[in-house]
């Protein structure tokens, strides 16, 4: 019964006088083509098809062209550089000794088949009760009724039970074999023939769902799972640095369904569970580790917002919906809107500074840049005077006209909704601070700060208990308290504000670097490729097209670059047809290609790679996307912490005899490739420089309140961040009001970051940098079934 695949019968089925075959067409890397005979409608089955599977196959041994594809019994022949041979499926029971049950672990390691549970196939299966099988205590084993003393053969069930819950394995070892017998020897070979649920010859959608179900399963049952889980949620609730205890007790509530003598479930993946040791773990409950510089978190912006609106009793106008607008521009975060799979922050993400320092993490600190922190600092300080709207930098929605926002009811501005709150008596301060204290900060503010914003409002007071309680919470959310969950200890030493290096190194020339990052995945095998007139007279474009087989891109499609014989194994290459500004950048003589760049430590081949255990030294996480960006940046790979690569360019000039004076600039957020000794200045692509919109009523106090350091590496981190922003801005702001170009830019996001970056090189003969370095950055470079159509 095959399908034949004439134009009118298409999807039907008939019969044939000749037999169905399935043959196997190994290639020189081991991998192999399934080809089936007759040719079937879907084309992955057919003779050089190049639809490739990755076998296992037994002792590593499989034809060769090289051996002429020799096998027992000439089943194989040469096609091309491939063997193309006849297959056998032969099957044998794993475990056949009845008297020596084996154990779960020996079970789950050893059979690999799933089976329907015997009790449902009508009594043709019982339950094994020799004293052998009596005596396992982990195992269930299942035979064949009418078999003689129940023996063990391919159709006998293993029951057992994994995180609780029970698992049939048949008791059968399947292998696809060429040549001869189910042991391999020089000329006979065999892989193992791996569980497929989805039937590759007529796959049906139940089958499908099967099979993602499948796949779910395992990933939900993975050993890595449970600690996996559990340290996300501590680090989202609790602690960005969790102890290896904390964690396996998270873990364990995972697994088990129980946490401290409180059932939930009972169940693996109990998420309840696990969330109730989260919360209720001693470690998130000691006062004593309040003390821990490391202890604690920062908060995630959008959580902080919503905090305040249910603190403070913010209520809606009109019934309507809460409408915030522009959420991931200005502070980093919007719901449903995370910029990447990423997540908006990664979870290893270590700040410049103390936390570094201290080998700790502090994810959620990703979004501590200028623009997202004074973007937040103005968009609730809008909410505060204002009500939700547009003015000043609200979150609310444009709806009416921008004039004066003092008087914006008069003017017409629609308000959303407002913050309600009051204190019982609003003309004592101390009480107000107070109250405001444990419903901003769960009562944790400093006794420093405490004073300070007591006497704020004091001073407020003669305009009115208003505007008394505005100036509190306007300083109460720029407190450190508020950003982060960790006690704050100040220490009697004043922070060193930052200096500038005010000299410079006598040049009279100015250089920078400009650095476009682009996010994703570049198949830069179809961006460059080798074209003609290589050494040797090897035709070097022709093993391109063998190895990307249908991804290979045509002569055609390519713009030839010359680059000059001897220098080159080609003096001939194509450049994608997609790219051609940056071809005629090329020959121009104004744009340069690297190729064979990468985050490898030392060569590598593909034997070394496999080989187990491996004598070559390899980047860690080689195949994350979001680690090999990183590498990218610092072009070290064997360190997770390395300076950028930029960052130590300015890291050299600042320290030469005459030091250079450098500056250094993102337009896209903080960046590991700037990370060095040179703080970066953040850039918000739209906007420019972000300055805070109370700077003339509040950066006195705010000044005063970031002034002394901090003995917790969160607080710290925090308040040197907010201290170097307030007075940078200020002064880059000043500089960039009277910039102005003659070069028109668009509109696209990738064009506002190289405006922005025009006009601070504008500036430079007025902050008199020699040296300056700017990153910008654009994504969308994951290729998946595009990979032929772009770059």
């Amino acid at each position: 019964d095959c399908e034949v695949n004439p134009t009118r019968l298409r999807d039907t089925f008939a019969w044939t006088d000749s037999g169905c075959t399935v043959k196997a067409q190994v290639h020189t890397n081991g991998k192999v083509t399934i080809v089936h005979s007759p040719v079937r409608r879907r084309d992955e089955f057919k003779l050089d098809s190049n639809e490739l599977v990755r076998v296992t196959w037994h002792g590593g041994n499989f034809p060769t062209v090289d051996t002429g594809c020799a096998a027992d019994g000439d089943v194989c022949s040469v096609h091309g550089d491939t063997c193309l041979c006849d297959t056998n499926v032969t099957t044998r029971a794993v475990f056949a000794d009845a008297h020596a049950i084996p154990s779960a672990a020996e079970v789950l390691a050893q059979l690999f088949i799933g089976s329907p549970p015997p009790e449902l196939d009508n009594g043709r299966y019982s339950l094994c009760t020799t004293a052998a099988c009596s005596s396992a205590s982990d195992v269930q084993v299942f035979t064949i009724t009418t078999a003689a003393g129940h023996a063990f053969d391919e159709s006998t069930i293993f029951k057992v039970w994994v995180h609780g819950n029970p698992t049939y394995l048949a008791n059968i070892k399947s292998a696809v074999t060429i040549g001869t017998g189910f042991k391999t020897s020089s000329t006979t070979y065999a892989f193992r023939n791996p569980p497929s649920i989805i039937d590759p010859l007529m796959p049906r959608v139940q089958d499908a769902h099967h099979e993602v179900d499948a796949l779910l399963s395992h990933l939900l049952h993975h050993p890595n799972t449970p600690p996996f889980y559990a340290q996300r949620l501590i680090q989202q609730f609790v602690t960005s640095n969790p102890s290896p205890a904390y964690v396996s007790e998270v873990a364990k509530a995972f697994i088990h369904g129980e946490h401290k003598g409180k059932v939930y479930s009972g169940k693996y993946g109990d998420l309840g569970a696990a969330l109730g040791a989260v919360l209720l773990s001693s470690e998130a409950r000691a006062p004593v580790l309040d003390l821990d510089p490391a202890d604690g978190h920062y908060r995630e912006p959008l959580l902080k917002m919503t905090a305040v609106m249910r603190s403070l009793d913010m209520l809606l106008h009109d019934d309507r919906e809460l409408d915030l607008e522009n959420l991931q521009q200005r502070i980093g975060m919007e719901p449903y809107n995370s910029p990447s799979v990423f997540n908006f922050y990664p979870p290893d993400y270590q700040p410049p500074g103390p936390i570094e320092k201290l080998h700790r993490h502090a994810p959620e600190m990703k979004l501590l840049n200028t623009p997202h922190l004074l973007g937040f600092l103005n968009g609730m300080s809008s909410l505060v005077n204002f009500g939700l709207t547009e003015c000043r930098g609200g979150f609310g929605t444009s709806a009416g006209p921008s004039a004066s926002c003092g008087d914006v009811d008069e003017m017409g501005h629609r308000i959303d909704a407002s913050l309600t709150w009051r204190p019982p008596n609003a003309t004592d301060a101390r009480a107000a601070v107070s109250e405001l204290n444990l419903l901003l900060c769960a009562g944790r503010l400093n006794p420093t700060d405490t004073r300070l914003i007591v006497s704020a409002y004091e001073e407020a007071l003669p305009a009115g208990p208003d505007k008394a309680v505005q100036v509190a919470v306007e300083l109460f959310l720029a407190s450190t308290e508020f950003h982060t969950t960790n006690r704050n200890e100040l220490t009697p030493t004043e922070r060193p504000r930052r200096v500038d290096n005010a000299t410079n190194s006598g040049s009279e020339d100015y250089k920078a670097i400009v650095v476009l990052f682009m996010f994703g995945g570049l198949d830069s095998y179809n961006m460059l490729v080798p074209y003609g007139e290589c050494a040797g007279g090897v035709d070097l474009y022709q093993e391109y097209r063998d190895v990307r087989t249908n991804l290979a891109m045509e002569k055609s499609e390519l713009d030839e670059i010359d680059v000059g014989i001897g220098s080159q194994p080609c003096a001939k290459y194509g450049m994608h047809g997609s790219l051609q500004e940056v071809t005629r950048l090329y020959k121009a003589g104004q744009a340069a290609l690297i190729a064979n760049y990468g985050p490898l430590i030392e060569p590598v081949t593909k034997a070394q790679y496999l080989a187990k255990p491996r004598t070559v030294e390899l980047p860690p996480s080689l195949f994350a996307h979001n680690q090999q960006q990183r590498h990218t940046q610092t072009v070290v790979s064997d360190d997770m912490n390395a300076d950028g690569v930029l960052g130590r360019i300015l890291n050299s000039l600042i320290g030469q005899p005459n030091p250079y004076r450098v500056g250094a600039y993102s337009v896209t957020g903080n960046a590991r490739v700037l990370k060095g000794l040179v703080p970066p200045d953040i850039i918000d692509a739209e906007q420019g420089i972000v300055r805070l919109s109370a700077y003339n009523r509040l950066a006195g106090y705010i000044h005063n309140m970031t002034k002394l350091e901090s003995s917790s590496a969160f607080a710290e981190t925090y308040s040197r961040a907010l201290s170097e922003m307030l007075s940078r801005t200020e002064v880059l702001g000043e500089l960039l009001e009277d910039v102005t170009l003659q070069t028109p830019f668009a509109s696209s996001g990738i064009s506002r970051q190289f405006e922005q970056v025009a006009k601070l090189i504008k500036t430079r003969s007025t902050v008199q940098t020699e040296r300056e370095v700017f990153f910008v950055s654009t994504g969308g470079f994951d290729m998946h079934n595009e990979a032929r159509a772009s770059t």
